[in-house]
């Protein structure tokens, strides 16, 4: 089954308890502020799909993580976009994260199925 961005944003807002796809601003940067959300990203992962997944959330005052899982930080999207991961995903595993939101793109979603910390 394809994932839309409707369907991500209606994942993400149950995840949240918003209601419809009003982010609440001001409410939600105090209600999210505790809220620790992993993004990982590995070589061919989609970049609009990265960089709307974290600047949603940030503004919704969650804290993101962008992790690589790739052996560096730097990571080179679908369309030849580098992005610089926040951290290694080997030093994220032993953190709790309230959510974890793979973004699409391939050869990115294999990368982040046959990725191991």
């Amino acid at each position: 089954m394809k994932l839309t961005a409707f369907m991500m944003l209606a994942a993400i807002s149950r995840v949240f308890g918003f209601q419809g796809f009003r982010l609440p601003l001001q409410r939600g940067a105090s209600r999210l502020m505790s809220k620790e959300v992993l993004v990982p990203i590995g070589t061919g992962s989609e970049e609009i799909e990265t960089c709307c997944i974290a600047d949603t959330l940030v503004r919704a005052g969650a804290e993101v993580t962008i992790a690589s899982v790739e052996e560096s930080l730097q990571v080179t999207c679908s369309r030849g976009v580098k992005l610089v991961a926040d951290e290694l995903i080997a030093a994220c595993q032993d953190k709790e994260w309230d959510l974890v939101v793979c973004p699409g793109g391939m050869p990115g979603a294999e990368r982040l199925r046959d990725s191991a910390p």
